[in-house]
């Protein structure tokens, strides 16, 4: 909800094992899962176009708001960090 559709990782161990759960027991069938990827920084994301926020500042909370509220119209990004 945070970022509009797509396909959401976090750093947080925890976190993602908190996610699995809530999800499959909002869907009430299958079982949580936790899939691991290595990210590489150093890669040419240059093709794709990419959007980075510095920390939860006032622009990052207008654009998690405004995809909250599905009000959000603005460019669309590949990869939002």
């Amino acid at each position: 909800m945070d970022f509009g559709q797509g396909f959401y990782l976090t750093s947080n161990r925890r976190q993602a094992r908190q996610w699995a759960i809530k999800k499959a027991n909002r869907l009430k069938t299958g079982l949580p899962v936790i899939n691991i990827f290595t990210f590489d920084d150093r890669t040419d994301f240059s093709p794709l176009s990419v959007k980075i926020f510095e920390g939860p500042n006032e622009e990052w909370l207008d654009f998690v708001v405004a995809n909250r509220n599905e009000t959000y119209r603005g460019r669309r990004f590949d990869i939002i960090i």
